[in-house]
């Protein structure tokens, strides 16, 4: 039997401004210790969810610093 995995990220979709919808995943730390986030761009063939693994780890690594973390689909 498969477990499930707890994921620190919600599903979110941020829209351009010619209305195009860019799926992707952001992380907020509990508390805010800095004002800063991450934002991981992938290369042009790629998405952001072609690591989940590495984005949980990312994500669980700069939400323990108190920073957002997040990755979303462009247009390439």
């Amino acid at each position: 039997m498969s477990r499930a995995v707890k994921n620190p990220f919600s599903i979110e979709r941020a829209y351009t401004k010619d209305g195009l919808g860019l799926d992707g995943i952001v992380a907020k730390p509990e508390r805010r210790r800095k004002k800063a986030a991450a934002l991981f761009v992938h290369g042009l063939g790629g998405s952001f969810y072609g690591s989940m693994a590495r984005n949980r780890e990312l994500a669980k690594a700069f939400t323990r610093r108190g920073m957002a973390y997040a990755a979303f689909n462009t247009r390439g």
